[in-house]
């Protein structure tokens, strides 16, 4: 007789078809309310980790503190694009936005582990450029000249179509480059004027962060949320049409310097530490490599890709996105518990054993 916890992961997995497209836009039950990946987690020669070349936080100094408030993206040797609420702040006295003036910028290329250093690019303080009126934009000027021919700077793209496919590179809530293509999409009704409607999950800093569609094209910049578990609701971006309707600044910088064949340049591309936790009575197993997690099921197929979400315990917690499900075990192995789809509460689902020939400090 085959174990009982081989039917359960059979079924779970059954499910996987259905459950991704069925999903509301933000969790109702165990999913997780973002769905980021770990740019670090991603292959050197990875699309997105190309994409993500350009891309940092944008740090500034003002008031006597340091913080990374926004993202922004190299568009030429010498710019830097944002968005311009990213140099306001609110008048505690009036409560109305009024400039921040920092004293000093950056903008933290190169940033995807907390363990490594990042590449700090100073900036001119004071904006060459900023959007006017609903066009939350603003371009900075680079005090040193930056080598971009392999930072792969994108092409301009069109306006997206209703459902299209988007990601997004961020750094939310300055954590290290994140990349959001989960659920990751245009609305069915994408375009309102200069915004772009998105349902890609961002948080506090990520304003300013490009939005690709899926030829990695470049097609806005994400200024504001607004997205909750309302089916009908959406963040926004500027369209980036718009942005060059307005700016030559911007258009010229684009057209000199995107690139739709990205270049790896010197990169390094030594292989990421794996990890294999095989699950007890069942040939299954949880792969990790680098930052990134997949579940190999039993029978052969195809393996499934994992979240792993950002947690401070000695757990792993990672979402199955195609059955909506979460797992937790302990990261020296232990017992593995699971969380369905509408629960709340943790079910025992055997136990992970870490391969003594693959475990890695």
């Amino acid at each position: 007789m085959r174990p009982l916890l081989v039917f359960a992961l059979e079924i779970l997995l059954s499910t996987a078809a259905s459950a991704q497209d069925d999903h509301p836009e933000q969790s109702l039950g165990p999913r997780p309310t973002t769905s980021y990946e770990a740019v670090d987690g991603l292959s050197q020669t990875s699309r997105y980790r190309l994409a993500s070349h350009p891309v940092g936080g944008i740090l500034v100094k003002a008031n006597g503190r340091e913080d990374t408030v926004c993202t922004g993206m190299l568009i030429s040797p010498e710019l830097v694009l944002t968005a311009r609420h990213c140099f306001m702040q609110k008048d505690p006295d009036t409560d109305e936005l009024v400039p921040l003036n920092p004293s000093q910028v950056w903008i933290t290329l190169d940033y995807v582990s907390q363990a490594q250093p990042d590449n700090p690019v100073e900036l001119d303080p004071v904006p060459v450029e900023l959007g006017k009126g609903d066009l939350d934009y603003a371009v900075l000027k680079t005090k040193a000249s930056v080598e971009v021919s392999t930072r792969n700077i994108p092409e301009v793209g069109s306006a997206p179509t209703p459902g299209a496919d988007l990601f997004i590179i961020h750094v939310p809530v300055g954590q290290p480059l994140q990349l959001d293509r989960t659920g990751c999409h245009a609305t069915s009704t994408p375009v309102n004027g200069d915004f772009l409607r998105h349902v890609c999950d961002t948080l506090e800093s990520s304003s300013g962060a490009p939005v690709f569609d899926d030829s990695r094209h470049l097609v806005g910049i994400h200024i504001r949320g607004g997205k909750s578990r309302d089916a009908d609701s959406f963040n926004e971006a500027v369209l980036l049409s718009s942005i060059l309707n307005a700016s030559d600044l911007v258009r010229t910088a684009l057209q000199r310097h995107g690139n739709d064949t990205p270049a790896t340049g010197d990169i390094a591309t030594a292989a990421p530490p794996t990890e294999t936790y095989r699950l007890s009575d069942d040939p299954s197993v949880f792969i990790r490599t680098g930052a990134t997690w997949s579940l190999q099921p039993n029978d052969g197929s195809e393996a499934r890709r994992l979240v792993p979400q950002n947690d401070q315990t000695n757990d792993y917690i990672l979402w199955l996105p195609s059955a909506d499900a979460m797992f937790s075990f302990p990261k020296s192995g232990g017992a593995v518990k699971l969380k369905r789809s509408g629960e709340s509460i943790w079910e025992d689902f055997g136990t992970a054993t870490l391969s003594a020939a693959e475990a890695h400090n």
